[in-house]
């Protein structure tokens, strides 16, 4: 599948989430299915002061290809900078540039979803990027329907024009919360002026694809390209390939056991662990392993012994010792999570 001229093995695509999309989960989305996975955002400027945080950030795994980083800025210049940066130090094939991040300190500082009350300086960024990295790299960005009114249509012509490759589409504005049903009304209006504009710029759908089948709905309701998928993917990797399943055979196939879950959740700690060090992986497990084992019995207990522990090997006994439970005879419990309604077959 040809999105903005990458190659990509499929339709499913892995959102950039602060604090989230490192290089170990990205792996594991990539090993589950996903077709394109975003790194974390990064600051542009972060980046040009060499902090060294930021740069084992914004460091791909071994083999990542391609490698696709989310640049925050707000200045042109500093961003195609920092563009050039992440090309030539680790080789990216995609920069995406931050325009949707709701975040107050990030708005206030004139970045991320603040961008999208200037449809022209959205314009400005993507041109001076583009032109920076052409030839080498692509160019994206990813937006909201608008800060506090719709502008997306606005802002996806200013990019589209300006040498955009594709466009991802958040189905809310700025001051909405997750409370609030992403609009993929608003999304499918993006994907349709930009098929009909003169650049023919492809769109990403991204909001409340929490399920295989929302993967697929969205395709088939909204005319976009791909699908993003972010809080949907915390953890459960197996969205992507249940949402393949669903779309290949029109059967997601079963969803993880409360076990499995629990052994991916190891997984995930084993691998965090040698990459950033015991401190760095506690620090991260903790969130993931909260995630692996939501909605399962005795969740709570074991989610509150995982958040005072600070030693990996002391996680990982906490962890090994509830699969113990989970496989005991008679003590297995399948995974609570459902479904949504079926949903035709499409190529993902």
């Amino acid at each position: 599948m040809a999105l903005g001229g990458l190659q990509l093995p499929n339709r499913l695509i892995l959102a950039p989430m602060a604090g989230v999309t490192d290089r170990t989960f990205r792996w594991l989305a990539k090993r589950a299915g996903c077709g394109l996975a975003f790194s974390e955002m990064i600051s542009d400027n972060a980046l040009l002061w060499a902090n060294a945080k930021t740069w084992v950030l914004a460091a791909p795994y071994p083999g990542e290809d391609p490698y696709a980083v989310q640049l925050l800025g707000k200045d042109p210049d500093t961003l195609a900078r920092a563009a050039v940066l992440v090309v030539e130090e680790w080789g990216a094939a995609l920069v995406d540039i931050n325009m949707g991040c709701p975040v107050p300190k990030v708005v206030k500082n004139g970045e991320g979803a603040a961008l999208l009350r200037d449809p022209s300086l959205c314009g400005r960024i993507i041109e001076r990027v583009h032109k920076a990295v052409a030839g080498r790299a692509r160019v994206s960005c990813k937006i909201r329907l608008g800060f506090d009114s719709p502008s997306s249509l606005d802002v996806a012509r200013a990019v589209a024009s300006a040498g955009a490759s594709f466009v991802s589409v958040h189905g809310r504005l700025r001051t909405e919360t997750y409370s609030t049903p992403a609009d993929w009304e608003g999304i499918a209006g993006v994907a349709e002026t930009l098929s009909r504009g003169p650049e023919r710029v492809p769109v990403v759908g991204n909001g409340d694809v929490l399920e295989p089948g929302d993967a697929v709905s969205m395709l088939a309701r909204t005319g976009v390209h791909a699908v993003m998928v972010g809080r949907g993917a915390l953890g459960n990797p197996w969205i992507f390939s249940r949402a393949l399943s669903l779309a290949r055979t029109g059967d997601p196939g079963p969803p993880p056991s409360a076990a499995e879950r629990v052994r991916a959740a190891i997984e995930h700690l084993d691998a965090l662990v040698r990459d950033k060090g015991e401190r760095g992986a506690v620090l991260e497990m903790r969130r993931h392993g909260s995630w692996y084992i939501r909605g399962l019995p005795r969740a709570a207990g074991v989610r509150s012994r995982l958040m005072r522990v600070s030693k990996a090997s002391e996680m990982a006994s906490i962890l090994e010792d509830y699969l113990d439970h989970l496989e005991h005879p008679g003590g297995h419990v399948d995974s609570t999570r459902k479904d949504g309604p079926s949903c035709p077959t499409s190529d993902v």
